[in-house]
Parts: structure tokens; C-alpha cells; sequence
């Protein structure tokens, strides 16, 4: 298990070509997130995502668990399993496979939480070109543009293993004149607002 600790900003059009544009050049990927849940969205209900996300060849299986949030900086709980191309293929096939390949742990706290293995199934992706940067003091700034369904596109900047937020969000609205809005629910809630919206924001 990995406790992570983030910030997440969301971001304006043009508050994310001003970090690109003045930040020294970084490193593009591309992340192709697949995510599942029943049909109730039980897991989203109890802020947690499992997911499959896809980058550089790469296949990580994904249960994330939220414990709390505070001052637009979000801690939870990963467990991570990296998984096999044939592996990938029959999840996103067969509904009840991507729950065969979790931990013994991941397993447990779903069904601590009321949720049936069998009763989980694939729902959908989302495109995330992802900008990694050096800004504050070195400090790694995540700048995502990422695609939810129907075309919507919103942008955004994750800080992992932040200490202290006020300094960078006083940095980035003297520096940037970025106010550092919270994002609005993670990734994932966003994906299930825009898949059962059928239409684009833009």
C-alpha cells in the first residue's frame, strides 16, 4: 500500500498555457485511464477508484481508497498491481476478471465496505496528457489536460508529497495569477458527471 498526499488545482485554459509557456520545457506522456464499478457506483459512493491506466507500454491496476481532504490537498490509500497486456484485454472484456487480479488487502477493504467482487464491471476511459515540470524550488508540477467523455476537456496541476501549500499556492497566484481553485472531485467523479451528462461542456 502507498499513502499518497496531493494537491490538486484545477486550472483555466489560460492558467495552463501560462505554466507551459514560462516553466522550463518538461516531459509529455500520455495516460489512457480505464475505470470500473457496478452499476450503482458504489465505489465512487465510498470515494474509491479502481481503475487500469495504461502509459509507456505500462499496465498498473489501481484501487484507490480516499481518507481525507483538506486545503485542496487530497491523502489516500493506493494499492497497485502491475498487471500484463493479456491481463489488460480480458478486463476490459470480461466484467468480473478485473477483480481477480487484486491483493488479498485491495479485496478485504471492498469487502469491508459492503461491495461484491461479481457486481463490478467496466464502465469506460479518459485520456490524460500529462506535463511534468520543475517549478518552486524543484518542486514537481504536474500539468494534465485531460479528455472525459462527450469531448469535455479540463486542465489541471497535481502536486504530490506537498508540505507546504500555502507557500506554492501564494507562488503560483504572485508568479502566475493562478488562484488555485480545488478541483472539483477526482478524476473519476469527473468522468462519471461527464458519461452521464451525453453532452459537451465546451
Amino acid at each position: 500500500m502507498i499513502k499518497e498526499k496531493e494537491l490538486k488545482l484545477s486550472l483555466s485554459k489560460g492558467d495552463y498555457q501560462s505554466l507551459l509557456n514560462t516553466l522550463q520545457e518538461g516531459k509529455e506522456v500520455v495516460q489512457v485511464n480505464h475505470y470500473f464499478d457496478t452499476t450503482n457506483f458504489d465505489l465512487k459512493n465510498q470515494n474509491m477508484t479502481l481503475r487500469i491506466r495504461y502509459e509507456h507500454e505500462l499496465y498498473q491496476l489501481t484501487l484507490k481508497v480516499k481518507t481525507n481532504s483538506q486545503n485542496s490537498v487530497v491523502f489516500s490509500n493506493e494499492f497497485n498491481y502491475d498487471i500484463t497486456p493479456d491481463q489488460y484485454n480480458q478486463s476490459l472484456l470480461s466484467s468480473n476478471f478485473v477483480t481477480s487480479l487484486l491483493g488479498e488487502e485491495a479485496k478485504e477493504i471492498l469487502s469491508i465496505s459492503n461491495i461484491k467482487l461479481g457486481d463490478i464491471g467496466y464502465l469506460g476511459k479518459l485520456e490524460n496528457v500529462r506535463i511534468s515540470l520543475k517549478g518552486f524550488k524543484e518542486t514537481l508540477f504536474q500539468i494534465d489536460k485531460t479528455r472525459y467523455p462527450h469531448d469535455n476537456i479540463e486542465y489541471e496541476l497535481e502536486i504530490e508529497d506537498i508540505e507546504d501549500v500555502d507557500i506554492i499556492l501564494n507562488y503560483l497566484k504572485e508568479n502566475y495569477r493562478i488562484k488555485g481553485l480545488q478541483s472539483q472531485g477526482s478524476k473519476y467523479s469527473r468522468f462519471i458527471k461527464y458519461l452521464n451528462t451525453n453532452v459537451s461542456e465546451k
